[in-house]
């Protein structure tokens, strides 16, 4: 555009919104967002609400000096963005902009006069219409006399992440927090290096949980000018408190814009009204802790149904799940829904859990941060810093492959057998913790990536090195680095070893892949189903097999323990549960408890005569074959998925897979110069398929499965040929 807004390719790009979706954990090709949002003149995204249902928007025009608007989700399209009302936006610049998660509460900044200096940061409570009341300065503690922007009130209410020029800065824009307490926000921190640079950083939002923080700076080494970049974990200082509440709400089992009103249990005052997505059915509640609140789930012309949940002396971030199917008023099953405690029990289990294996996790965190600001720099000849990948207890776990290129990864065997990789040695604390994130980025899988440090040539761990920095009482100090255990219940699923390791530890083994439901009932017509009435102990899912018959369960559960523990209580208060029992899913396929604990048929008197000559690549051939020839199996005989045959294996990536247990395997070379990537060892075709569809579905279409037999490797042809080793085909 030129200065007069018309279309010019000599003149100035003016921003546009743009949405991308991630698939699996990579982020898809950006889109706009449409024409309802998208004009000639300047439009920029500058806020997203914690349900992702309301998006803020900047428009510029010759009118103003830049002001925010709001468009509102319906379904699947943002509607016309329509601007804030005028105790929000002046004639000066408004800009950027931040919302409660209780949507009570606007953050936002503005250059107009009556601040600190340049741009500062207000806030405006929503009145009992609905419109945002004065806009309130939030003082000089956060404001300076520099330019403050870029709000980001987190879910929990009571951090605020800022960006300013002020505050004593690296330079530019640095990103800082305060958090509310005592009735005023506290001093700004800076977050520091390698988050802040000399640079501009800015527009930082951090996920519910604290784990991932994302921000837009225009340091060296991006493609253009500010581009957007990810720090993990994205929490400093105390991590977040509160219970985030997520699901589906269907109305005659189809998705509805329903109301969520969330009020004080005690004093019957209202904390917020949220909304369903009118097409997915999903919403998104944030509960803070220290009150006691009711639930209600409310669409005209249905019976509403409440939840009670207590969250007053949280201390940690849970996430929980509830699905929520409304039935029409004075329908036959229509019944008033009181209060059930699904979402309180499974708050409480986690919360238990938190409290089982609670550590000094936080307070660890928050002194690291402190150590990086005091100490990162220092340089010491008699003091070097090592960056630990892991420490494990099978050698063979660790896949160097990832992390080609990072330079010379060495080990170290303890006295008790455990191999720790390791790089380096760097000259500071803090080069050593830029390249840890340096390896994380290369190897997602890792997660127990730690700084040491060798003192005189004495190995330490942070805790030991520092141990003045410690000085809370109750925190008793690591002695070493934690030890990454086998994974021998994930490697070989139906090798017979995690089977007995089931059944030695009553079912208490969470084994990768593998989920397990509790199944009520079978029917081939849906309306002979009569326990709908057990959905008041959870969720009941209804699908439909290929065998026709509709099947309902509840799950999913993690261990066979949870689900047999499940079914028993089920059974114990429901006579007409009697007749449940455990499924066990592989990723998705079916199975029940003795086909899984049983999973092949050395015998199998298959006559495999049909296939011989038969194009595989036929999608129904194939179907008919892994159906057939499902739970075969013979001595010897094993299905690997493979993932990729390269001439060249530094060439193969396969990020998309790293999140499946184990990562993927290198196989030697074969004669013919092509080194063959595969995963996961079964002993029938069927779990092989199953795990290959799981490939698939993240990202890595060509899967396919090869066959090993007595350590050769064969085409499934070859065992057409030989009916899966039964007999021979004449």
């Amino acid at each position: 555009m030129d200065d007069d807004f018309n279309p010019d390719p000599n003149g100035n790009f003016y921003e546009d919104v743009f949405i991308a979706y991630r698939v699996g954990n990579s982020w898809q090709t950006p889109q706009s967002i449409g024409s309802n949002i998208n004009t000639k003149n300047h439009d920029a995204s500058i806020a997203l609400s914690a349900d992702g249902q309301k998006l803020f928007v900047y428009h510029s025009t010759t009118e103003d000096g830049g002001d925010i608007y709001m468009s509102t989700l319906k379904g699947e399209v943002w509607g016309v963005p329509e601007p804030l009302n005028s105790n929000i936006n002046t004639k000066y610049w408004e800009g950027s902009v931040s919302l409660s998660a209780d949507e009570q509460t606007l953050y936002f900044a503005s250059e107009r006069p009556d601040g600190y200096g340049g741009k500062d940061i207000y806030m405006s409570k929503k009145q009992a219409d609905g419109t945002w009341g004065k806009a309130q300065n939030l003082g000089p503690k956060v404001n300076t006399k520099f330019n403050d922007d870029s709000p980001f009130i987190h879910p929990d209410g009571i951090t605020l992440f800022l960006s300013s020029e002020g505050h004593n800065s690296i330079g530019g824009y640095d990103i800082l927090y305060t958090t509310f307490k005592e009735n005023d926000w506290n001093t700004p921190t800076n977050l520091g290096y390698p988050i802040n640079t000399t640079e501009d950083e800015r527009f930082y939002v951090l996920t519910a949980d604290g784990e991932h923080g994302y921000f837009s700076s225009d340091r060296k080494g991006g493609f253009g000018q500010q581009d957007i970049y990810r720090v993990n974990p994205g929490f400093f200082g105390e991590k977040p408190i509160l219970a985030l509440v997520v699901g589906v709400v269907t109305a005659d089992n189809k998705p509805v814009d329903a109301t969520i009103n969330i009020t004080n249990a005690d004093s019957g005052e209202k904390q917020g009204s949220y909304h369903s997505n009118s097409s997915s059915g999903k919403y998104l509640i944030a509960l803070t802790p220290g009150n006691n609140y009711k639930v209600a789930i409310e669409v005209e012309g249905y019976e509403a149904q409440f939840q009670y949940v207590n969250v007053k002396s949280l201390e940690t971030f849970v996430q929980v799940q509830q699905d929520f199917n409304l039935v029409a008023k004075n329908s036959e099953s229509s019944t008033i829904k009181e209060s059930t405690e699904v979402i309180q029990t499974q708050i409480n289990e986690q919360v238990k859990r938190y409290n089982e294996e609670k550590n000094a996790e936080v307070y660890e965190a928050r002194v690291y941060q402190e150590l990086l600001k005091k100490y990162g720099d220092v340089k010491n000849d008699s003091t070097e810093f090592i960056v630990e990948i892991g420490t494990f207890e099978n050698p063979s776990d660790f896949n160097p492959e990832k992390l080609v290129g990072l330079g010379e990864i060495k080990k170290r065997v303890d006295d008790k057998g455990n191999t720790t990789y390791s790089i380096g040695p760097f000259k500071s604390l803090l080069e050593a913790e830029i390249f840890k994130y340096k390896v994380a980025d290369k190897d997602t899988s890792q997660h127990n990536i730690v700084v040491t440090i060798l003192d005189k040539g004495q190995r330490k761990i942070v805790q030991q090195y520092y141990s003045k920095e410690y000085t809370r009482k109750d925190y008793v100090k690591p002695t070493d680095t934690k030890v990454i255990k086998k994974k021998d219940n994930v490697i070989a699923l139906n090798s017979g070893e995690p089977l007995k390791n089931l059944q030695k530890d009553e079912g208490k083994t969470e084994i990768s892949g593998l989920t397990y439901k509790v199944e009520i009932g079978a029917v081939d017509n849906p309306s002979e189903f009569k326990l709908q009435y057990l959905e008041k102990y959870g969720k009941i899912e209804s699908k439909k097999y290929p065998d026709g018959k509709t099947r309902y369960t509840f799950g999913p559960f993690k261990t066979l323990a949870e689900a047999e523990a499940f079914k028993t209580s089920l059974v114990e208060k429901e006579a007409e549960a009697a007749k449940s029992f455990v499924t066990v899913f592989f990723f998705g396929a079916r199975k029940t408890l003795e086909e899984h604990l049983n999973p092949c048929n050395p015998n199998a008197p298959t006559d495999f005569t049909s296939f011989v000559g038969k194009d595989l690549n036929d999608k129904t051939v194939y179907a008919q074959l892994i159906e057939l020839a499902g739970n075969n199996c013979a001595e010897g005989l094993t299905f690997r998925v493979q993932i990729g045959a390269y001439r060249m294996p530094k060439n193969f990536k396969h990020k998309n897979l790293n999140s499946l247990e184990p990562p993927p395997a290198l196989v030697t070379p074969y004669p013919d110069g092509i080194t063959r990537f595969t995963m996961r060892e079964f002993t029938t075709i069927k779990d092989a398929e199953a795990f290959r569809q799981e490939c698939i579905r993240l990202g890595t279409t060509d899967a396919w499965i090869t066959a090993m037999y007595q350590g050769k490797r064969m085409l499934l042809q070859e065992l057409i040929a030989n009916n899966f080793f039964n007999k021979k085909i004449n």
